[in-house]
């Protein structure tokens, strides 16, 4: 049986920080910078010091999300590309001295966050007295018969809104063309989210409470499964809610570094594999694995570039996707997706391009939009991550943080104008749960 004797946390760093040198330095490729390499290996070091060594001890977290975020995105990812003198979407040439402004400012980001983090989490250890224990959900209301018409009435109102297009349960559409193919038109488009993870968060919620698998959270995996197949879902939302799950029904990545590897065999594998049915149905299955020198790795360049370009909207994109409900046809000067507006500036053959979460901070605010949103991130995290693991928390925020997981990376990933939407449909899915499940129940039980 394994141990985890020799799989410490300062063992697993001296590995990694090895490999971080060997793959940042070896001199594979068209282009090699020393300056460049030293700026990527410390973005690695410091990234794999938050991941480990910070004061984040748990086996999962909010902030191991970001650092391998960081790791990957930020570290390894841009080096290959670098080295493969590798440009998504044009024909630019990213000069050494765009790769080095990027990597500084990136750097000081990543210092920043982590000061930021162990302040604040720290600050709230102080503040709070440490009240965790074992919660017993036993208690909540449960109600098979509300439970069964929840998500029996989702799974036939989703396959409503989807014209009873029985491929879309197997195959990914393009966004396109739900949006244009939508019973109830664009209120339709709007709510088909928060339908379609219903039957998800009420298999979530029957399990918390009674820890039994049984026939009938087999069947309420299977209404999960039937409009929520792992094919036909987007990257974001299958981790958000892979990971909940995974954590929720075993107990392996709550041991060790099992939440990390978990991670990086999702990144590397599921991550770029999921794109490869998105034209399945069409006959185009093919499974071209480049990894980072892939798309789905654009977020230092796209930031890179919007940097060099200074973009600053003053926070007309913010605005914009606090109010992404608010149609073309009401607002005619609707601020378009950050990727998008940085595609149209610099010719991008493709526009449908997702900009990092701090690239969002600069083209709202510039220097000072990069600072906002930092603080922001570390203080969310701490505060989630802290309440999660020492206090006593209801069931709602519970679910909320497990989300959150996976949404963290398709936050840091974006767009901001994606995730809101996304995590705003989550939110409102599980507030129907709670108003069916829990409203005006005799014992007052919060969800």
């Amino acid at each position: 049986m394994l141990k985890y004797k020799y799989i410490t946390p300062v063992n697993v760093f001296s590995v990694l920080a090895v490999f971080t040198l060997f793959f940042v330095f070896s001199k594979i490729g068209i282009r090699y910078s020393f300056c460049l390499n030293l700026m990527f290996s410390s973005i690695g070091f410091v990234s794999l010091y938050g991941l480990l060594l910070s004061v984040d001890s748990q086996k999962y977290s909010l902030n191991k999300t970001f650092c391998l975020f960081y790791y990957f995105f930020f570290c390894l990812a841009p080096v290959s590309q670098f080295k493969a003198n590798k440009v998504f979407y044009c024909k630019l040439y990213i000069t050494n001295e765009i790769y080095m402004k990027s990597s500084v400012i990136l750097l000081l980001i990543l210092l920043g966050y982590l000061i930021l983090y162990n302040f604040f989490y720290k600050q709230i250890e102080t503040r709070f007295s440490i009240s965790k224990i074992k919660i017993d959900y036993s208690s909540l209301p449960i109600s098979l018969v509300k439970l069964y018409i929840l998500s029996l009435i989702s799974i036939v109102f989703y396959l409503y809104l989807i014209k009873f297009k029985w491929e879309l349960l197997l195959f990914r559409p393009f966004v396109f063309d739900l949006k244009n193919n939508t019973n109830l038109g664009l209120i339709g488009y709007g709510v088909l989210l928060i339908v379609k993870v219903i039957p998800y968060f009420v298999m979530m919620y029957y399990w918390i409470v009674n820890k039994i698998f049984n026939k009938h959270q087999c069947l309420f995996i299977l209404f999960t499964l039937i409009i929520c197949f792992p094919t036909s879902l987007s990257r974001s939302i299958l981790a958000l809610l892979f990971i909940p799950v995974v954590l929720l029904f075993s107990s392996w990545p709550k041991k060790g570094l099992n939440y990390v590897l978990l991670f990086i065999f999702g990144l590397i594998v599921v991550f770029p594999l999921l794109n490869s049915f998105r034209h399945w149905n069409e006959g185009d299955f093919s499974f071209d694995y480049q990894l980072f020198n892939s798309g789905h790795f654009d977020a230092f360049q796209n930031f890179s570039l919007l940097v060099n370009e200074d973009i600053i909207t003053n926070g007309k994109q913010l605005l914009g996707s606090l109010l992404f409900f608010v149609q073309e046809s009401v607002w005619s000067d609707r601020p378009v997706p950050t990727g998008h507006l940085l595609g149209e500036k610099i010719g991008y053959t493709y526009l449908n391009v997702a900009m990092p979460y701090f690239g969002e901070g600069y083209a709202n605010f510039g220097y000072l939009g990069v600072l906002l949103f930092t603080i922001f991130i570390a203080l969310v995290n701490s505060v989630f991550d802290f309440r999660h693991f020492k206090m006593k928390t209801n069931i709602f925020e519970y679910m909320i943080f497990l989300s959150l997981l996976g949404a963290e990376f398709y936050l840091l990933r974006g767009s901001l104008w994606s995730f809101v939407k996304l995590f705003i449909g989550v939110l409102i899915s599980l507030l129907v749960i709670w108003f069916v499940i829990c409203f005006r129940h005799k014992k007052n039980i919060n969800l």
